[in-house]
């Protein structure tokens, strides 16, 4: 596919038989050089967003939708210079996509689950009445709740345990055991509903 500021790039060279490169040429270069490998990535916040960014896309660029639909949301490879709609780009994989590495239903699902939810999604604090955290809800832009975690302290302020709660009622204990406010050891529980 041709790169329209690759060659315009390119024009900049002839053979230089007459001494006709000169150091802005070498300059432009340069910035061009540069700038092509600072914009081989491009993120949006909706797919929408990709005509406007057209000037900056070129063939292989590769586009990140963040904020859009769960559908549009995701990592795109451009199939042409300047696109101006997504179908112009090959859909690469999803973003805040789970993948479990662990069998269903053993703690290790049910934390490493919570742990990529937990990033990939806000968070609504609760506080008691001496500011520390008492609760917390993994939620999506439309407020969806999927973790709930209820949280206990020892006399010393350390989290004891916390609770972690899913959309289904499933839930996690951990308890935290300490020697001089250092964790020592961490015991989970189950309970599936």
């Amino acid at each position: 596919m041709p790169n329209p500021t690759k060659d315009a790039v390119l024009a900049l060279f002839p053979d230089n038989n007459t001494q006709e490169i000169s150091a802005a040429d070498i300059r432009t270069f340069v910035n061009a050089v540069f700038d092509v490998k600072e914009d081989l990535v491009i993120k949006l916040d909706l797919a929408s967003d990709l005509i406007l960014e057209k000037s900056r896309i070129f063939y292989r660029t590769i586009v990140i939708v963040e904020n859009d639909t769960k559908e549009l949301n995701g990592i795109y490879l451009s199939k042409v210079d300047n696109p101006i709609n997504i179908v112009q780009c090959t859909k690469i994989t999803n973003i805040n996509e789970y993948v479990n590495i662990f069998p269903d239903h053993t703690a290790e699902s049910f934390i490493n689950k919570y742990e990529n939810y937990k990033e990939s999604y806000e968070a609504n604090f609760y506080y008691d009445i001496n500011d520390d955290i008492s609760s917390l809800e993994v939620v999506d832009s439309s407020n969806v709740i999927y973790y709930t975690v209820e949280f206990s302290y020892d006399i010393n302020g350390n989290i004891s345990s916390k609770k972690i709660i899913d959309s289904d009622g499933n839930y996690a204990i951990i308890t935290f055991s300490y020697n001089l406010d250092i964790i020592t050891n961490k015991y989970i529980t189950m309970t599936w509903i």
